[in-house]
């Protein structure tokens, strides 16, 4: 039997939102799966496709509460700045839709609990739009570690170097930003936003059931920034779980080189690895014994455009959401704590400057060095290292 089609809203239609539209035009989903309702956004002209949307004949609204008044729909796709997100979840749930919500969910854990809570008033269900963890290569991998293949986890570590310049946060009235002209919580930063996906898939693949994620028990931290911003554009995180497996995380947008993200995860019986070997975005886990096993590549099209589909289903049919609240619950923690402890600023020999802004060359080899050996700046005694921040993880 063909899945009937989903009354849904699209809540922002420019920048990644546009992506949702483009599943359905490059033919990744089947536009059998969706029955636009309406579009909200303020500036949907600038859209790529306001066009499409034009010719399909979508009502187009500036606000969610307008369409609410005329329309009704099953499920709400939020991509807005994250400091419209919380609002924007309260109104589609307590008019009887689901949501899938952009990552990351809220800018901070005060906001998470409230969303929590209108979930259950409400009866319906948040997805964040983590997309590995809806992903068939992730799923893959944590049913693999859940049914014991891979062993204890020992050590779980990623890296992520992304250079960027000032455009990036000139471009936007909310990157980098702590609060927005009125004052409304933003809490961006390269942790919350940019490498979040990196951050969450460790917690993610160890959590205890498909639809968990597993809470650190303490994380010393390190920040820094070389950006002319009010969070921060490069961190280093090294935590432990109450088992007493290790993780490692290490980002920055303030080196010069960029790369594909990398990781390794370490358990008893397999590492397995992605961009650490072969530079080919897939999934590997290469086993004691010699075998390997390839489980895929997340960065597809039609990875990314798993949320959406399953949160179409759970809509139908009431399926799992391996992403939901209480699987972004150390996400969110880790942002919310974050937020509240110091930011170095690099020194200004590091420093140097080009056409795109400032970045800190020197930097590259640090970050790679951390990475390798799971260590702190502070550990490997670099002259502009920090004294790292305790951060300890309670439910």
């Amino acid at each position: 039997m063909e899945p009937r089609k989903i009354k849904t809203v699209l809540v922002g239609v420019g920048g990644y939102g546009a992506s949702y539209l483009s599943y359905f035009a490059d033919g990744v989903l089947d536009w059998n799966r969706i029955s636009l309702e309406g579009v909200v956004d303020p500036f949907t002209e600038g859209s790529t496709y306001y066009p499409l949307l034009r010719e399909m004949k979508v009502p187009i609204y500036a606000e969610l509460a307008d369409f609410y008044r005329d329309n009704e729909a099953e499920l709400a796709v939020i991509s807005t700045p994250v400091h419209l997100h919380r609002g924007q979840c309260e109104i589609a749930l307590g008019h009887g839709s689901h949501v899938l919500c952009e990552k990351p969910l809220a800018p901070c854990l005060g906001d998470w609990r409230e969303l929590r809570q209108a979930e259950r008033v409400s009866c319906k269900r948040i997805g964040v739009g983590f997309q590995w963890s809806f992903s068939r290569t992730m799923l893959a991998l944590k049913e693999d570690i859940l049914s014991g293949r891979m062993g204890r986890p020992v050590c779980l570590k990623s890296l992520v170097c992304w250079p960027r310049g000032d455009g990036y946060y000139s471009g936007s009235s909310w990157k980098g930003r702590l609060r927005d002209r009125e004052g409304r919580l933003i809490n961006d930063s390269i942790v919350s936003n940019a490498t979040a996906h990196y951050l969450h898939n460790m917690v993610f693949l160890l959590g205890s059931a498909m639809d968990s994620s597993l809470l650190p028990a303490t994380v010393s931290a390190e920040l820094y920034r070389v950006k002319e911003i009010e969070t921060f554009d490069t961190c280093f995180l090294k935590g432990k779980f109450t088992s007493g497996a290790g993780f490692y995380f290490v980002a920055s947008h303030a080196g010069a080189v960029e790369e594909q993200p990398v990781f390794s995860y370490e358990f008893e019986n397999a590492v397995v690895g992605f961009n650490d070997r072969l530079k080919d975005n897939r999934v590997r886990a290469r086993f004691a014994d010699g075998s390997e096993k390839v489980y895929g590549d997340p960065f597809t099209s039609a990875e990314a455009a798993r949320k959406l589909e399953v949160m179409l289903d759970h809509a139908g049919s009431g399926c799992m959401i391996p992403c939901g609240l209480e699987a972004v619950l150390p996400h969110a923690y880790a942002c919310d704590a974050l937020a509240k402890i110091p930011v170095m600023m690099f020194p200004d020999e590091m420093k140097d400057k080009n056409e795109s802004g400032v970045f800190c060359p020197a930097l590259d080899g640090a970050l790679h060095a951390c990475y390798d050996g799971a260590a702190l700046p502070s550990e490997l005694a670099y002259p502009w290292a920090a004294e790292p921040s305790k951060i300890t993880f309670t439910r």
